[in-house]
């Protein structure tokens, strides 16, 4: 696994602290709603149901204000659903999408402020808190939509209640920062211009080696549905999921996954290194794939674009370019 590999490089970031809706913990010793150690069923275990009603009373007042939030959010959710129905959007995708923005744009922002400015008070040496409501309206609506720009009021809000509670913690003496992992610009979705998923483009490469049944397509599970996985109730990753079994793929079976801005092809078969530049120029030149990496026989990663290929580390400079930081590492 990718975090116990990295943990035993060095000493985790948040060590003796907490994290807060991540991927990973960054080896927070209180992680919360983080994707490697799923959500809510965690404190919903019987060990810690005797803490359930204390956390209740001492958290009334933000209770109440995330019901309020809630009921507020949910109206404006169903009328986006229908504004995204008649603007041409999957039904079921737009469907899905309704309890997904409730509860990653007001229910995770409200738990992650109460959680937060608990540790705060408590004076843990350091509290990581990511909030998704923005990122997950501009996927769905755009960078600039008002929806997006909505939950940005909330996100400040909720951060100006942590530094609150930091301010006034009797504990410590906290320094708050405020950082973005990644922007975000306007996109055409590729469908809209191929007239066919990305995936199914590049099975089309890979059709004359496997045939079109040895081909299997995980399409239907977006960033939005993934992050409300987070939640960690086997029911919502059920009722969010939508054709992906998650078993591993069959021997002389192809798959390709996407999400975001990273696509996987696992061939399960073995190829020849000039097999598989083959693949890869034909990826960047036939479906428009700007880079397409895969491993060569010795161990490094030869990176296939419209311009040229390189082979990594040894030319990682000519790939990035000579004004590209940390270039070394």
């Amino acid at each position: 696994m990718i975090q116990e590999r990295l943990e035993e490089e060095g000493e985790p970031l948040f060590k003796g602290g907490s994290a807060f809706s991540n991927i990973y913990t960054g080896g927070a010793d209180e992680p919360h709603y983080c994707a490697s150690r799923m959500g809510v069923s965690q404190f919903l275990d019987p060990r810690s149901l005797w803490k359930l009603p204390v956390w209740l009373l001492f958290n009334a007042y933000s209770l109440l204000r995330c019901l309020i939030l809630l009921a507020i959010e949910f109206p404006l959710a169903v009328f986006d659903f229908f504004r995204g129905a008649v603007s041409g959007f999957s039904l079921w995708s737009e469907l899905k999408f309704v309890p997904v923005r409730v509860a990653i744009c007001i229910l995770y922002r409200e738990l992650i402020a109460i959680g937060a400015g608990m540790d705060a008070t408590r004076g843990l040496p350091i509290i990581q808190a990511n909030f998704l409501g923005y990122d997950e309206q501009a996927h769905r609506r755009g960078p600039d939509s008002k929806f997006a720009r909505w939950t940005l009021r909330g996100i400040d809000n909720a951060i100006a209640r942590i530094a609150r509670e930091a301010d006034r913690s009797p504990n410590r003496d906290y320094r708050l920062w405020l950082y973005s992992d990644h922007g975000q610009e306007h996109t055409t979705p590729y469908p809209h211009i191929a007239g066919k998923t990305i995936q199914e483009s590049v099975a089309e490469v890979f059709e004359e080696v496997f045939d079109r049944e040895r081909v299997h397509i995980s399409e239907h599970r977006g960033i939005q549905t993934h992050r409300g996985s987070f939640l960690g109730s086997r029911w919502v990753d059920r009722l969010l999921r939508n054709g992906l079994n998650g078993e591993e793929p069959e021997e002389n079976r192809m798959t390709v996954r996407a999400m975001g801005p990273v696509g996987h092809v696992y061939l399960n078969r073995e190829f020849d290194e000039s097999d598989l530049e083959n693949f890869a120029i034909r990826l960047v030149q036939e479906v428009s794939v700007p880079t397409v990496y895969f491993k060569t026989g010795d161990g490094k990663v030869r990176a296939v674009t419209s311009e040229s290929s390189y082979l990594l580390p040894d030319q990682i400079e000519r790939f990035l370019g000579p004004d590209a930081c940390f270039v070394d590492s």
